[in-house]
């Protein structure tokens, strides 16, 4: 069978924290399947050490059982664990061959499959998993941890559920998502690393404590902005065209006192802040007024006030919704798109501003309209400035008339400056601009001759 054709439904994962076999005489064994008399396929044995973190070797089978044994007379120091099972590679097996001739009146013993222990380290949870991993996702998360929120166990819950859907691969010159953890409480971060897979971000997650050692904390917050502006300074020289979001986990608005405005710090490095409230008795919009004025850009990077309603529903909303993280709405209405002249996203242009790091979003499918203000003259779209990913992100210009729409130009790709195109003889013209999962630029800065633009599809005369 060709290696490609393998099959990838066995069943991995990790132990971690695993305490308390040797006192309490306990063994842990996974089998293939349902069927529990024949050999497991991996054991913790009773003389198994104390241990932070165990691969499991992946199994053959979809389905696995997973057996514990205790001393019967254990009474304390019983056996601990967590287990979290991943979807991985089929584990490979081997065959002992039958021999090719055999003695009279003999028989031939059924050959028995022998693991071939092979550790794959899992990328996907399994099917059985009630959330669906993300496929893909480009961009750096900083997933800040208020540890003085009154629920500090459902802070880090919060946290371990919006990192186990994510698809992330720690190189910067990977094209999914990393993330930095970052701990604070009373006005002291602690940033971990941005090269940490998936398992040494749950490896983190378990071992933060309730009670912390202040003197570990070695940034001194005084402007969220300014500590944030640093700490994506690697994405902005190695990652400049991902995006940049910076998610706040509390459940107060207790813990910031700041007093200086973050707003140019986060407009300056296009970083997109979230607050994710997860007391459901305050709402975000209302109850963390001192939070919204420090944590904060503006425009597109407008704060994010967010109620946590589970990882999906934030996924789906917030972070794959270029909408809500761009702040599409506000950008449009600053610069009257709703009845004007111009089209710049993101506002402003950041190819005249100076602000060098801002980019549009990723997902966009954003269309408009031009209604002509002179029927008798034909619609001018001048493209002052345009920088784009080359065939994959665009601006498409399509005329309509009584016999329907015609495609009348394509924006795509870097250094577009000053460019004219002329629409005769249409009622309206439809202007749509696209954006791919992949990459994000300085974006599009457009101003429009005889027409006036609409989010309304005009009717035709």
């Amino acid at each position: 069978m060709d290696s490609l054709d393998k099959q990838i439904y066995g069943i991995g994962g990790n132990l971690y924290f695993v305490r308390n076999f040797k006192s309490s005489k306990a063994s842990l064994q996974f089998f293939d399947g349902k069927d529990i008399s024949g050999r497991p396929f991996y054991e913790l044995k009773e003389n198994t050490a104390n241990s932070d973190w165990i691969k499991i070797t992946p199994s053959y089978a979809n389905v696995v059982t997973v057996v514990l044994k205790v001393d019967i007379n254990c009474t304390k120091d019983f056996p601990s664990f967590i287990y979290y099972a991943t979807g991985s590679e089929q584990r490979l097996t081997t065959t002992l061959a039958p021999t090719t001739s055999k003695a009279v009146g003999s028989t031939t013993t059924p050959t028995t499959p022998v693991p071939v222990h092979n550790p794959v380290i899992a990328i996907q949870p399994s099917a059985s998993d009630n959330i669906t991993p993300v496929i893909h996702f480009e961009g750096d998360i900083a997933l800040i941890l208020d540890l003085g929120s009154q629920n500090i166990s459902k802070v880090i819950e919060t946290a371990y559920q919006l990192i186990y859907p994510l698809d992330i691969n720690p190189s910067f010159v990977s094209n999914l998502a990393r993330v930095n953890i970052i701990v604070y409480k009373n006005g002291t971060a602690r940033p971990y690393a941005w090269n940490l897979p998936k398992e040494h971000l749950f490896y983190v997650l378990q071992n933060i404590q309730p009670e912390i050692d202040e003197e570990i904390y070695n940034s001194q917050i005084t402007s969220f902005g300014s500590f944030l502006n640093t700490l994506f300074d690697e994405t902005n020289t190695l990652r400049r065209n991902v995006q940049k979001v910076a998610i706040l986990i509390t459940d107060n608005d207790n813990q910031f006192n700041e007093t200086i405005s973050s707003e140019q710090d986060f407009d300056s490095s296009d970083i997109h802040p979230v607050l994710l409230n997860i007391n459901t008795f305050l709402r975000a919009t209302t109850n963390f007024t001192k939070t919204a004025k420090t944590f904060s850009g503006s425009i597109s990077n407008q704060l994010i006030l967010k109620d946590y309603a589970g990882p999906a529903e934030f996924l789906q909303t917030v972070l794959f919704n270029p909408a809500t993280l761009c702040n599409i709405e506000t950008v449009l209405m600053m610069q009257g798109l709703f009845n004007g002249t111009i089209f710049r996203f993101p506002l402003p242009a950041s190819r005249t501003s100076g602000l060098s790091n801002q980019r549009y979003c990723n997902n966009i499918i954003l269309e408009f309209y031009c209604r002509p203000i002179n029927s008798e003259n034909p619609i001018i779209v001048h493209v002052n400035s345009a920088y784009l990913e080359p065939e994959q992100d665009f601006v498409k210009i399509y005329g309509e008339d009584y016999d329907g729409e015609t495609l009348f130009g394509v924006f795509s790709g870097f250094n577009i400056v000053n460019s004219t195109l002329s629409v005769p003889d249409v009622q309206f013209i439809r202007v749509l601009f696209q954006t791919n999962s992949n990459k994000i630029y300085q974006g599009i800065d457009i101003a429009f001759g005889n027409c006036i633009t609409t989010l309304t599809k005009p009717t035709t005369n």
